[in-house]
C-alpha cells in the first residue's frame, strides 16, 4: 500500500508466522534477523525479511510502527520504533508493544519517509515516478516467487496495479503483468551444472517479440 510515492506512506502487509511479542524489542536492530538458526543457514535462505539492515534504516530516517500476531497469540501488538529502538505512540506513554486487533502475520508500516533528511527527500523524482519504480520492483518479486501472492496499489484506490495470485506459476504472472501476447511469444529454457551446482531456468523471447 503506498501513498504519496512511498514518501507518505509505504505499507507492507504479509499473512506469515507473525513476531512473537518478546522479540518487538530488538526487531529492528541492526543485523537482527530470525532466518539463521545455524552457519549453514545462509546458503538456503529463501523468505522475505525486513530484519537486519532494512528496518534499522528505516527507523532513523521515517516513522515506523509494526503490527503482528503469531498463531499462539491472544491478539495482535503494535510497536513503535525510531533509531532502532522502541519508543512509546505518545509521549508519556510506556514504549512497550501495545494489544490490537489484527490477524497472523505482520504489517511494516513506514511513514514520512526522509521526514528529518529533507536534502535527500528533495533529491527523489516526483511521487509518479517513484510509485512507478515501486511496482516495478513488486512485478519483479512476483516473477521470481511465483508461489507467493503479491499485491501493490495506491492507498484509497479500488484496483491494485499488480495482483498475482498465490501458488501460481511464472508464466501465469507473466501474462498477468506482462499481457497474453508477451506470455505466448515466450521459450522456456532451463540448464544445470552438477559440478559448479549450478541450476538455471526462465523464459526468453523468440523472433516475433523483442
Amino acid at each position: 500500500l503506498v501513498k504519496g510515492g512511498g514518501l507518505k506512506l509505504l505499507q507492507v502487509t504479509d499473512n506469515g508466522h507473525g513476531i512473537k511479542k518478546e522479540d518487538l524489542g530488538i526487531a529492528v536492530e541492526r543485523f537482527t534477523t530470525s532466518k539463521l538458526r545455524k552457519y549453514e543457514d545462509l546458503s538456503s535462505l529463501d523468505t522475505f525479511g525486513f530484519r537486519g539492515e532494512a528496518l534499522a534504516s528505516m527507523s532513523h530516517v521515517a516513522h515506523l510502527s509494526i503490527t503482528t500476531m503469531t498463531e499462539a497469540a491472544p491478539c495482535a501488538f503494535k510497536a513503535h520504533y525510531r533509531d532502532s529502538e522502541l519508543i512509546p505512540a505518545k509521549d508519556g506513554e510506556s514504549s512497550d508493544p501495545k494489544p490490537c486487533a489484527g490477524v497472523k502475520g505482520t504489517i511494516v508500516t513506514i511513514e514520512d519517509l526522509f521526514y528529518n533528511v529533507p536534502s535527500r527527500r528533495k533529491a527523489l523524482k516526483n511521487p509518479t515516478d517513484e510509485y512507478n519504480k515501486i511496482v516495478e520492483v513488486v512485478s519483479r518479486y512476483s516473477l521470481k516467487f511465483s508461489h507467493v501472492g503479491f499485491t501493490c496499489k495506491r492507498q484509497g484506490e479500488n484496483s491494485a496495479d499488480v495482483r498475482t495470485r498465490p501458488n501460481s506459476n511464472t508464466l501465469d504472472n507473466i501474462r498477468t503483468i506482462h499481457g497474453a501476447q508477451v506470455s505466448r511469444e515466450l521459450l522456456e529454457v532451463s540448464g544445470e551444472n552438477e559440478e559448479l551446482k549450478v541450476k538455471v531456468s526462465g523464459y526468453v523471447s523468440n523472433a516475433n517479440h523483442s
